[in-house]
């Protein structure tokens, strides 16, 4: 059975979610990659209800249905996705599901916002796919200079317009609010990404199990910005999967046509971690 309904965030923001309910005493939280909606992780949260896993999505504040009717006065920031969004997911079905187990996947920026939840410890089980750091030089070639270009554009299309339009220049599927652009744009000049403007010392407290993936043909997420994110998590059990074949790309884990055959190492592993 799938509900939809809203949580309210600690400042009571009200944000959309969905839960997958497997009536059973497990639980995992599914936190968004940039920009993506959370009916983006349907048929991933479908099969883990299925398996016996009460899945919950949502959508961050000014993503999906958790967005205003216009951006351009909508002054959140990314880092209360990680601060407000997260807290209140993991909060919620704490406290209303009461979870023998509660397990968490954060794709990209999902796992990239992970430590910045005050709760985090709440969760016993994390699982990323193709959460990195963003910072520009980790990118080869070409790409490295498209990426730096556009660090620095990000902020000032965002203040011209009131929001980063990133349908219009084929970016994504979904408008970024002006500020959550703007920090995400600050986060990825620095070398070390969103730890030059937070405190590392909880990322570093994590003990949970880890598993994370990521693709050799994921353009979004290339190998070294994967580890340089994971070495953040300097205390938790981590199993970092870096797939060399195929031609999986930064969302294709979660479309049932490409990804479905990983999501069974994955449920196998939430069962043995």
């Amino acid at each position: 059975m799938t509900q939809a309904f809203e949580i309210r965030a600690a400042d009571d923001y009200p944000l959309h979610a969905s839960l997958y309910d497997a009536n059973s005493d497990r639980a995992l939280i599914v936190a968004s990659a940039m920009g993506v909606k959370r009916r983006y992780y349907e048929p991933f949260a479908q099969f883990f209800a299925q398996n016996g896993i009460t899945t919950l999505t949502f959508d961050y504040r000014g993503i999906g249905d958790s967005r205003p009717r216009s951006l351009r006065s909508f002054g959140r920031t990314l880092t209360e996705w990680g601060t407000l969004d997260i807290p209140a997911a993991i909060e919620w079905v704490a406290r209303e599901l009461k979870p023998k187990s509660l397990a968490y996947a954060g794709h990209s920026a999902g796992g990239q916002l992970a430590g910045l939840a005050h709760n985090i410890d709440r969760v016993e089980q994390l699982i990323f796919v193709c959460a990195q750091s963003g910072y520009w030089r980790y990118w080869p070639g070409m790409r490295k200079w498209a990426l730096g270009a556009l660090w620095v554009t990000m902020p000032k299309v965002s203040r011209a317009v009131g929001f980063f339009p990133s349908k219009l220049l084929g970016l994504g599927s979904e408008e970024l609010p002006r500020e959550v652009a703007s920090e995400w744009a600050k986060w990825g000049r620095h070398p070390h990404y969103l730890f030059g403007y937070h405190d590392p010392a909880p990322y570093a407290r994590i003990t949970a199990p880890l598993l994370a993936w990521s693709f050799a043909t994921d353009t979004y997420a290339p190998k070294a910005a994967v580890e340089d994110l994971l070495r953040r998590y300097r205390a938790a059990q981590i199993m970092h999967l870096h797939v060399e074949v195929g031609t999986l790309g930064h969302f294709d884990f979660f479309r049932q046509t490409k990804g479905a055959a990983l999501w069974n190492d994955t449920l196998e592993w939430l069962c043995v971690a």
